[in-house]
């Protein structure tokens, strides 16, 4: 897991280089919460069979960054979709 855990700001990067290295900015800050959700959820399962309370506690930490980066505190609930300083990526085309 910690390879994949970006050691600067704690996130999964979402695009990487074939050699797991970081993409050129904006497209190497492209975080999705969901997906990081959806990985360490599977990483828990293991930790729970194997009773590795510091899996199970290193999944939840990197489910909490996320989730933290991620949440719309005007309209509750989780973006789809972000950089990894926090800036909120659109689909729109500016005007």
């Amino acid at each position: 897991m910690n390879p994949s855990v970006h050691p600067d700001n704690n996130l999964i990067l979402n695009r990487l280089t074939r050699h797991r290295q970081e993409s050129a900015p904006l497209a190497g800050t492209f975080v999705m919460p969901s997906h990081a959700t959806e990985s360490m959820c599977r990483l828990m399962r293991p930790g729970l069979r194997s009773a590795n309370p510091s899996t199970i506690q290193r999944a939840a930490q990197v489910m909490r960054w996320h989730g933290e980066l991620a949440w719309d505190a005007a309209f509750g609930g989780i973006f789809l979709s972000c950089g990894a300083a926090g800036h909120r990526l659109s689909m729109e085309q500016p005007r």
